[in-house]
């Protein structure tokens, strides 16, 4: 789709661009600090409240197979219509609750309408409207990143000077203002709708320019093959999912509970910058070496930010956005998963995918607060990770040489 050319489709594509920016700055990434300051009242347990946290992602991740289907079946302006406005309930009633089991309900709600909307818009959409999505799936996603880092200290700052109810329903009503004229007058998720032209349904490498390095892999024991390599590197990426406990993190290192909200904003500055940066190299410098380069330079600020004391708060802060570069779901598996698939599978086969994310990243949340519960320390914790960046990394390579193999074969 050329933006140039049709003037309504780079409105969907902002559209979808400001959703992003909203859900995760306001929901995704600010619960975290949800979870923080709930536990520190002493009303519910981190344990408790970082199950919470693993039930909503299950339920998400559950819900996304449904999300899918009815994304592309039912009109976009009334379905984006009823999430906003439930988005905006969730919230209002997380300021009313007190009991772990109304905690436990909302998550239930809340991991439905991020299952149904936001956890696979980015790619359904981007697949949908782009023919080589590689800069389109960095863009958006870094506007996803970018809430975190612009709203994070504005929130953490809400909770420190207003209490977390209150901040609760100003949440609640700058979700409601925001997302609900995108949903309106923005959002449409087929082309076909607005009487443009879809993505043509074939095998497409996702890129414009470059060495094709992942290959069109056809249905049938091959595909089973490399579906399973993804599926681990997707259980990887979950593991390396840490921003829910995030400023737990730091406050064990002696960081005020209101200055968590910047290091959680520092950390976001790297889930902002790799997207773009990998949607940008992924046509120059192929897309191998654009993993390589960042899951290294992620690895670099995990074992920063595990060595780096409390009192070096701005090395802290370099670290967070240094380790956010590993974070390549987002884009180089989106990307490398359409060269495998093809755009006419993509659709059915990347949402079981990203279950397998999802379901990794809901048991990682409530794994990782037993093992700060029972050990007192978050040292096995920055184990896993480590181990969880490594195996990236390893997968990638063996998925490129599978790959080159069913190529040699079948040429």
């Amino acid at each position: 789709m050329n933006f140039r050319q049709n003037r309504r489709a780079l409105q969907v594509y902002i559209g979808l661009c400001i959703y992003m920016f909203t859900v995760y700055g306001f929901i995704v990434y600010s619960y975290g600090l949800l979870i923080s300051a709930v536990s520190m009242d002493g009303m519910i347990t981190l344990s408790q409240m970082s199950f919470t946290y693993t039930l909503r992602l299950l339920v998400g991740s559950l819900s996304t197979q449904i999300g899918s289907k009815l994304m592309a079946k039912l009109p976009s302006k009334p379905y984006f219509t009823v999430i906003s406005i439930g988005l905006s309930m969730l919230y209002l009633l997380y300021s009313f609750s007190s009991q772990f089991w109304q905690f436990l309900v909302l998550a239930v709600v809340a991991g439905i309408l991020l299952g149904f909307s936001t956890y696979l818009m980015v790619p359904l959409f981007c697949n949908q409207w782009f023919e080589a999505p590689a800069q389109a799936l960095g863009i958006a996603t870094a506007c996803a990143g970018s809430g975190g880092v612009v709203l994070s200290p504005v929130i953490s700052r809400w909770i420190a000077d207003l209490g977390w109810q209150i901040s609760m329903r100003i949440i609640a009503v700058c979700i409601l203002v925001i997302l609900l004229p995108v949903s309106l007058f923005l959002l449409q998720f087929s082309p076909k709708r607005l009487g443009l032209s879809p993505v043509p349904a074939g095998r497409n490498t996702g890129r414009k320019k470059g060495k094709k390095e992942f290959t069109y892999i056809p249905p049938g024991k091959d595909r089973i093959a490399i579906f399973l390599i993804c599926s681990i590197m997707f259980v990887a990426c979950g593991l390396t999912l840490i921003p829910a406990l995030y400023p737990s993190m730091m406050e064990s290192k002696g960081i005020a509970p209101c200055d968590t909200g910047i290091l959680l904003s520092m950390m976001q500055v790297g889930n902002v910058i790799a997207p773009l940066l990998v949607g940008l190299l992924v046509s120059r410098i192929g897309l191998r070496r654009s993993v390589v380069i960042f899951l290294t330079i992620g690895l670099g600020g995990i074992v920063l930010m595990m060595l780096t004391p409390g009192s070096s708060f701005l090395l802290l802060g370099i670290s967070g956005t240094l380790f956010a570069c590993c974070r390549i779901e987002g884009v180089a598996l989106p990307v490398m998963c359409r060269d495998f698939f093809g755009t006419e599978d993509y659709d059915r086969i990347y949402p079981r995918l990203y279950l397998v994310f999802y379901l990794t990243t809901a048991v990682t949340v409530s794994l990782y607060g037993v093992l700060r519960d029972v050990t007192g320390n978050y040292f096995s914790i920055y184990l896993i990770i480590i181990s969880s960046i490594v195996v990236i990394g390893v997968m990638c390579l063996v998925s490129e040489m599978a790959a080159s193999r069913i190529r040699n074969r079948n040429s």
